[in-house]
């Protein structure tokens, strides 16, 4: 009896009976075919590809990807294989930016509690609602972004608003408006673009540009 039974397969790839049927609904494993005796036998490759799909579903990726990976596989499209999983790797350093920016945020609600006194007073409960009593949000830090227009400040003010996390309000003050010199002078604000965190100068901005990744890839 030539290929694998649907029992010899599951044992082989490490699976359920159950999971092979639910692959063959998705489209992922093709059907098997029936010799003269009636038997629904597998070829030998089908445990590399369900080795393939364990492993894909392991790195992150969706039933469809896996469909379009195997795909490609089969076609030996290496260029686009390498495409999707750049693509995927996108996704999930962007995922991990959203979980830091998540884990700064979530720090900095618990250090703003002090986890006594009535409960309508908690900065956490009040911070979840997204406003005070009269439904204004309550930002847990206020970052501000003084900058000329230039390119080198939007780049920055790009690269900051992806990685100051959702509860601090991040707000962009134009110099180029003459009201804003005051503001300037008081700061001690010399080079642009610069950063104010609660009213105060960030240290590296002190005399020279600010850094992003020292601003923000630390919390």
């Amino acid at each position: 009896m030539e290929g694998l039974t649907i029992g010899e397969l599951a044992r082989r790839a490490g699976v359920r009976i159950s999971t092979l049927r639910y692959y063959e609904r998705r489209g992922l494993l093709p059907p098997p075919h029936r010799n003269e005796s009636g038997y629904r036998l597998y070829p030998p490759e089908a445990v590399a590809v369900v080795g393939f799909i364990g492993r894909a579903k392991s790195l992150g990726f969706s039933l469809e990807e896996i469909r379009e990976l195997l795909s490609l596989r089969a076609s030996q499209g290496r260029p686009e294989l390498k495409g999707r999983i750049q693509a995927k790797l996108g996704e999930i350093r962007a995922k991990l930016r959203e979980l830091e920016a998540l884990r700064r945020s979530l720090e900095e609600l618990v250090e703003a509690c002090e986890g006594r006194g009535e409960g309508d007073g908690c900065p956490i409960l009040r911070a979840l609602e997204g406003g005070d009593e009269k439904g204004r949000w309550i930002p847990v830090r206020t970052v501000e972004i003084f900058s000329a227009g230039c390119p080198v400040c939007e780049e920055f003010i790009k690269v900051a608003r992806e990685r100051t996390c959702p509860s601090c309000e991040v707000r962009v003050v134009d110099v180029r408006d003459p009201g804003t010199l005051p503001r300037l002078r008081e700061l001690g604000i010399r080079s642009l673009p610069a950063v104010v965190i609660e009213g105060e100068l960030a240290p590296c901005c002190a005399g020279r540009g600010p850094d992003p990744e020292g601003l923000f890839g630390s919390g």
